[in-house]
């Protein structure tokens, strides 16, 4: 399946951090016939393998996917989410390092979310403890920084970044085609 991502851009294997997920997703050649071909029979020998070891049962998650073909251990998932529970961070923890809000105020906030279930950032500006621009500023910060699971892999040397975008491609059909069964 090499092939298919022969005419992505990808600097030195890895993403650059202006990559949208979208360029993740869809920025890829298209095959030619006798690639799709030969993609069409390994992706349904994939679907038929991964329906076997029982993948359709619960969440259809990328991770599971790359471990089920062996490309990620178990660790290098453990790795990656950790970055990304480092780099993505909550709008509180971002409003308290800014001196936007205070700690006690972003626990108070919390209690009252869990009440209420309206969005931290909705309900903090409700209640005063940050302006709309203040919240805008944030979420704009939180939008430009975050990471997705396989932006995570290739920034740790995990996957190269055309292996990451191919394997992403696939296994967006395969849950795709997973989704149709289950309607």
């Amino acid at each position: 399946m090499a092939g298919a991502t022969q005419g992505a851009a990808v600097p030195s294997g890895r993403l650059q951090t202006s990559d949208s997920y979208l360029e993740m997703c869809f920025n890829l050649r298209m095959p030619n016939h006798s690639e799709k071909n030969r993609l069409d029979r390994d992706e349904e020998a994939l679907f038929v393998e991964l329906f076997d070891m029982g993948f359709t049962d619960g969440p259809i998650i990328f991770g599971r996917y790359l471990r089920a073909k062996g490309l990620i251990t178990e660790e290098d998932i453990f790795n990656a989410r950790m970055l990304q529970k480092r780099q993505n961070r909550m709008i509180g923890e971002i409003a308290v390092e800014r001196g936007m809000m205070d700690m006690d105020s972003v626990e108070r906030l919390l209690v009252y979310q869990e009440e209420t279930g309206v969005r931290f950032g909705e309900l903090a500006v409700q209640l005063g403890y940050l302006s709309q621009a203040q919240l805008e500023e944030i979420l704009e910060y939180m939008d430009k920084s975050y990471i997705y699971f396989g932006e995570a892999l290739v920034r740790m040397g995990i996957l190269d970044g055309a292996v990451m975008r191919e394997s992403l491609e696939v296994f967006h059909r395969l849950k795709v085609r997973i989704q149709q069964m289950d309607t």
